[in-house]
């Protein structure tokens, strides 16, 4: 056996070489792995879990790692058919694999092509614009097929092998596309798993710092986020293990294949450990996000109202909460970035609202596909476009119907048995001399070029927006005007104004009534 001789004095002592002091490399990865697994509480050693195996070598080596560990394992496979032959035996080999290893394996063969080629045709009957990528549409496929197997066979947990070179291409292609503090922390060791909601609809949860967070018993975890590639490739050769090499990889037409073949090698050369270096900045990046969601939790609490209004959820912020704040371009973004806002508008509306002085004298509008983001007289009211049912019909007296989340009603009285005393003008009742009132009535939101005579004005037409002008209401406000019609006249600009032409009169013997009121 090889021997370093260290002489002190006349002391001669024996060191063993480098090979002999190297602790087994399947120990020292498995205690590495149980630190990591540990530090980022990604499951229990009882827990079952899902392995996401492609064949390829990163999956093989973290299935080897969780076997010798003992942990309680199966296997899942997605053969999307876009390799021919290729991607069958792929499917055959994974499956062999799994039964040598006496696990449980599931796998799904899909004609990823022909889904493509589907949802295009339904793109264009809808006329809608945007295409989708064949990763986005694989990896729509891939995580609702293994949500599928988490719920019908109890797995908690989904996980995948993406290793320290993974985490430095996302990091790479994030700031490439442009990207917040978000895309600078990259892929997380654990998230909540992604919901069917979200694998088929866009991001949209206002009120949740990650937008994966709804309610999901489900994780998706990374438990080799510790290693780089060469480490993984060094623990496949050294036992012996195999596995399958998707000819894809060698391709630089996927921008990450290009980063991974073009610019990683040289950031290699500038630091050998910069896959390691990557992800300690990405470590860090994560524990400022972090920081950053405990500001927007507090501002949200403080300074955002969630409301509803004829149907709709409305969010109603404080300037000042805007205009105290350090970061207020962020904050908007957290807020808008799931209705459609891009940060570049949340900068401009910044920009706008520190340079604002309340109450306003006009408001300013900016809109994305689905929402308007609303600077009102005193506030700021997000609210959805187009959600609003535009007409409701009230067939007789004594009739009720459903307006959003309250009902409009309708009922005769007689004058002798009416007691009460008039309602205010913007009181959500109205009385009518029913002998002027014909039903139906019809029920809708003002327009343009709208006109009555208002309560007073003794039968004199006045435009509606000249009456809400005069009433100095806030735009929103004004917007979500409503008008009763009798014969297609306005007897009442609900909320506001009755007509003068269908008010009671001394010499009315029946009352119609008219309510809006909360549904019971």
């Amino acid at each position: 056996m090889e021997i370093l001789l260290c002489f002190l004095g006349n002391r001669r002592i024996s060191y063993p070489t480098y090979e002999n002091m190297k602790t087994e490399l399947r120990d020292r990865l498995i205690a590495q792995m149980a630190d990591f697994v540990a530090k980022n509480a990604l499951f229990e050693k009882e827990a079952p879990l899902l392995v996401a195996v492609s064949g390829g070598i990163d999956s093989v080596v973290l299935c080897d790692l969780l076997i010798a560990q003992g942990y309680k394992i199966a296997i899942a496979h997605c053969n999307f058919s876009l390799r021919g032959i290729e991607s069958d035996q792929d499917q055959i080999w994974v499956e062999k694999f799994a039964l040598k290893n006496r696990v449980p394996f599931f796998s799904k063969k899909f004609d990823t092509l022909q889904i493509i080629k589907e949802q295009k045709r339904k793109r264009k009957d809808n006329k809608e614009k945007k295409q989708t990528s064949i990763q986005v549409i694989a990896r729509q496929l891939r995580y609702q097929f293994f949500l599928e197997i988490l719920e019908k066979e109890k797995y908690q947990h989904l996980l995948t092998a993406h290793h320290q070179d993974d985490l430095m291409e996302s990091l790479l292609l994030n700031l490439c596309k442009g990207t917040g503090i978000a895309g600078l922390r990259g892929i997380l060791p654990k998230r909540p798993y992604p919901s069917s909601y979200f694998l088929n609809q866009d991001k949209s949860n206002l009120e949740v710092s990650n937008f994966y967070a709804e309610k999901n018993k489900y994780y998706l975890v990374r438990p080799l986020l510790f290693l780089n590639k060469s480490h993984i490739l060094e623990y496949a050769k050294k036992y012996n293990l195999q596995w399958r090499e998707d000819s894809s990889n060698q391709t630089d037409k996927y921008r990450r294949n290009l980063i991974r073949h073009q610019v990683s090698p040289i950031l290699h050369q500038v630091n050998e450990k910069a896959a390691a270096k990557f992800a300690h900045s990405a470590e860090r990046a994560a524990e400022m996000e972090q920081l950053f969601l405990q500001h927007y939790r507090f501002f949200y609490k403080k300074y955002v109202q969630k409301t509803k209004q004829f149907g709709q959820t409305l969010f109603k912020i404080q300037y000042q909460g805007l205009q105290r704040s350090s970061a207020p371009a962020a904050i908007l973004y957290q807020l808008l970035k799931t209705k459609h806002f891009s940060y570049h508008t949340c900068q401009k509306i910044s920009n706008q609202i520190k340079s604002l002085q309340t109450p306003l004298l006009e408001s300013l509008r900016f809109e994305s596909k689905s929402h308007v983001f609303l600077l009102d007289k005193y506030e700021i009211i997000l609210y959805p476009k187009n959600s609003k049912s535009s007409f409701f019909v009230l067939e007789k007296a004594n009739d009720k119907v459903i307006f959003f989340d309250k009902t409009i009603s309708t009922s005769l009285i007689s004058i002798e048995k009416f007691t009460a005393s008039f309602p205010a003008a913007d009181a959500p009742l109205a009385l009518f001399d029913a002998a002027q009132i014909s039903f139906p009535l019809h029920l809708r939101l003002w327009q343009a070029g709208d006109s009555f005579a208002p309560l007073g004005m003794k039968g004199r037409h006045k435009k509606v927006s000249d009456v809400l002008n005069d009433l100095k209401i806030s735009t929103f406000e004004k917007n979500n005007t409503w008008v009763l019609l009798s014969k297609g006249e306005i007897i009442w600009v609900v909320g506001k104004r009755i007509s003068d032409l269908h008010k009671v009169l001394p010499t009315t013997q029946t009352l119609l009534a008219v309510r809006i009121e909360a549904e019971k």
